[in-house]
């Protein structure tokens, strides 16, 4: 639940970290003539409202540990459990107030103190400290997966009970925005538990973990004592549902309620369903192919696959043609979005040559495409397999449960990835550095050029809006030009309900909360 709080601190830093002409992502909604208005109740009789809520998950998940996760679909559940010193609000996108009450920048930009609210609980009964907040950054900063968050942190001192003090490595313009992505986790917990915090994750969110069944269901409990006011929804059961056909028969007969990864022709189908809601837009989310080997390492091979394949063939086959044709991880209005990249418009012929250049005749180069087994995916990648093998590239198909993808891309097992990566509409440096620089924790392609590291160290301490900007149109000229990765769409984020539920949105950053949701 992101409140809305007045501060004027607040809005004076917000202000220098907001991009002009950021989406709302307010959505339209649609099906049957239903739109969420708020105050709907579950019975038109009067009926005592529901309390509870049935959600599918497409996506299994490995571990709820906030500082060892930066999967997507982790991230929704690690959200409803745990909290940060400060959030963005939803509406006026401002930094404001979470277990945090204050705080004042440093003159110098290099340091950050924080006053902790009082009150607060762990989900194990246990007050929040200013040594949880300490030891919880000081975790995050250690911890590979959240580096994109933490990379500017250095250290976090207790100065008493209830302040603590972040120290930086430099004067960072967007430090609040990245604070907001550090989930504040119980050192006791964390200790006691060692490994098996990831399956019985502690936090002070508006919900705890109460059941966890691997690739059955996860239940959640709300948090009655939660700082922000106990949550209407006081149960969510969210079960494990692969099957696309599978997920959208249990929303139609009311085994669930929320599908927020209905695929496209589900989604065309609950429109014409008067018990069903359907939220619709651009998703912050960004599909691609990203190259993984010594021999895609060769510029003229990746820039032939890009030739080869026809992207709008796969957006229509495999998204129903819902997703949103991109060329990069932003979209207009954000920080270095350009329209002045190089396309790699459809043309075999090309990728034939291009392929013959580099010393591959037909038949010769050998493949793997290695994707989170879904329909989408499977979709997409027959019509990538049948078009590269048009021009002579045998690719091999192998998806895979997500357990199995990360640790293969932990790993660098593959050679081709369909890879899906959220970005900050407020912050093209993280998006940029994650996927682009050598040390960059999204970089799968192993990607490394001096020149762009250059560019993105010094984008990174620029406090000049329009130098950063003109810095980061450089650094994906380079990135296009050299066919670093397989741009495809950005994904549409559609959530499909009840339409009895109320308070749902789709929010910039593709989360939800459920202390948002009521009947």
């Amino acid at each position: 639940m992101k409140r809305t709080f007045t501060s004027i601190l607040a809005g004076i830093l917000a202000a220098t970290m907001l991009l002009s002409g950021c989406s709302g992502n307010g959505g339209s909604s649609s099906g049957g003539g239903n739109t969420a208005q708020p105050g709907a109740n579950a019975s038109a009789e009067g009926a005592s409202a529901r309390t509870d809520l049935n959600m599918v998950m497409t996506t299994d998940l490995n571990t709820l540990d906030p500082h060892n996760s930066n999967a997507i679909f982790e991230s929704k559940v690690i959200r409803n459990l745990f909290d940060a010193l400060v959030e963005v609000d939803d509406e006026t996108k401002e930094i404001v107030p979470a277990l945090a009450e204050s705080w004042e920048i440093a003159p110098d930009g290099e340091s950050v103190t924080f006053k902790l609210r009082s009150g607060v609980k762990f989900h194990n009964g246990e007050d929040l400290k200013a040594s949880d907040v300490k030891f919880s950054f000081e975790r995050a900063i250690e911890a590979p997966k959240v580096r994109s968050y933490s990379f500017a942190m250095k250290s976090m001192d207790v100065v008493d009970d209830s302040t603590v003090k972040l120290n930086l490595n430099y004067p960072y313009g967007s430090i609040l925005s990245m604070v907001a992505k550090i989930y504040i986790v119980s050192e006791k917990a964390v200790t006691d538990l060692g490994d098996e915090f990831g399956r019985k994750p502690v936090g002070t969110g508006a919900y705890s973990l109460v059941e966890w069944e691997p690739a059955q269901q996860i239940v959640l409990k709300a948090n009655d004592g939660y700082f922000n006011g106990a949550p209407a929804l006081k149960d969510v059961v969210i079960k494990l549902i692969v099957d696309s056909n599978t997920a959208f028969i249990a929303l139609e007969t009311g085994d669930v309620d929320f599908y927020p990864e209905a695929v496209p022709v589900d989604v065309e189908q609950a429109k014409t369903n008067d018990k069903l809601t359907v939220l619709e837009d651009v998703a912050n989310s960004f599909y691609f192919i990203t190259f993984n080997n010594k021999t895609i390492s060769d510029e003229k091979v990746r820039q032939a696959i890009s030739y080869a394949v026809d992207v709008n063939t796969m957006n229509t086959i495999g998204f129903e043609g819902k997703g949103t044709l991109a060329q990069m991880p932003l979209k207009p209005g954000a920080e270095g979005y350009t329209e002045d990249v190089k396309v790699y418009d459809y043309n075999p012929d090309e990728a034939k040559k291009l392929l013959s250049e580099a010393g591959y005749s037909e038949g010769q180069l050998s493949l793997r495409l290695v994707f989170i087994e879904s329909s989408t995916n499977k979709k997409m990648s027959q019509v990538m397999q049948e078009e590269l093998a048009n021009v002579g590239i045998n690719l091999v198909l192998e998806p895979l449960e997500s357990g199995t993808y990360y640790t293969q891309i932990a790993t660098g097992d593959y050679d081709m990835l369909i890879s899906g990566q959220g970005y900050d509409p407020t912050n093209t440096d993280r998006t940029f550095f994650r996927l682009f620089h050598t040390e960059g924790d999204y970089n799968y392609c192993k990607y490394s050029n001096p020149k762009v590291d250059e560019l993105l160290n010094t984008a990174r301490v620029e406090s000049d809006r329009a130098k950063r900007d003109e810095i980061y149109k450089e650094v994906i000229g380079i990135v296009r030009d050299e066919a670093v990765y397989l741009p495809l769409y950005y994904k549409a984020a559609t959530l499909v309900y009840d339409k009895n539920l109320q308070g749902v949105k789709i929010k910039d950053d593709s989360m939800y909360d459920f202390a948002d949701f009521h009947w």
